[in-house]
């Protein structure tokens, strides 16, 4: 796989881009918005990121999962792509596991941190962090050329909630003023 698409996903992506400008526009808006905000204003909820994030020392919440998605952009193979992105939404988990600890020390570690209804804001905001409009047109490449098995499992879910969270960032721009 990687051999076959390593030569053609530049000029794929670049058609995948054309057929998806105006999604990635709207996307783009959205993230110049909200490029500032914070992850409560994007509407993760408070219990799932620091209290003080000036307290983490020069970085910000999810910054690994960010730098995770970022990595996106430089694989050429999709199945790469999806993993870049199962990673990310690992590291989210993680991340959220020691934001919860910060507001309830004494909770059981085998608790869950996250569930659906969190993940999709706080994958949002990790998402206008990354500073990727292209995202639209990956994932929607992604969606095409992934071999449906993996559409099944952990990597299509992922894949799924990552595109939930692309479509609630196009829409920002037009529910509210940035904060």
């Amino acid at each position: 796989e990687e051999a076959f698409f390593t030569p053609i996903w530049p000029p794929l992506l670049a058609l995948f881009r054309k057929v998806y400008l105006c999604r990635e526009m709207a996307f783009a808006k959205s993230m110049k918005l909200y490029k500032d905000a914070t992850p409560g204003d994007i509407g993760v909820a408070y219990k799932l990121f620091p209290p003080d994030p000036a307290s983490l020392s020069g970085s910000y919440p999810y910054e690994a999962a960010v730098q995770e998605l970022r990595l996106l952009s430089k694989d050429f193979c999709p199945q790469k792509k999806l993993e870049c992105i199962v990673r990310a939404l690992r590291l989210i988990c993680e991340c959220a596991e020691d934001y919860r600890s910060y507001h309830t020390p004494a909770a059981p570690p085998s608790a869950a941190a996250i569930g659906a209804d969190d993940l999709l804001p706080i994958l949002s905001y990790v998402a206008v962090r990354s500073e990727l409009p292209q995202l639209v047109a990956e994932c929607a490449a992604l969606e095409e050329f992934i071999h449906e098995g993996y559409l099944i499992g952990e990597e299509g879910y992922c894949l799924t909630s990552m595109q939930s969270a692309l479509s609630y960032v196009e829409s920002l721009h037009r529910l509210k003023p940035a904060p």
